[in-house]
């Protein structure tokens, strides 16, 4: 999982989904600090389940669902 497909990701959602928060985020200046927040954390999640055994794409779409597609 690379991190910058993470921030893409994230970046994207928010913006689809919760242009509100995207924008004071954005406004606010810490967007990116958010984003690579959630990358931080994302990508020791995803680490944190391989190593428990989880396939690469149950990873991935477990990231997504508990870390990039959440408010």
């Amino acid at each position: 999982m690379d991190g910058s497909h993470i921030r893409r990701l994230r970046k994207e959602y928010l913006r689809m989904q919760h242009p509100r928060v995207y924008y004071e985020l954005k406004d606010d200046g810490v967007l990116e600090a958010h984003l690579r927040h959630v990358q931080g954390r994302a990508l020791a999640y995803y680490d944190a389940l391989i190593a428990e055994g989880a396939c690469r794409k149950t990873a991935e779409e477990m990231v997504y669902r508990d870390l990039i597609a959440v408010q």
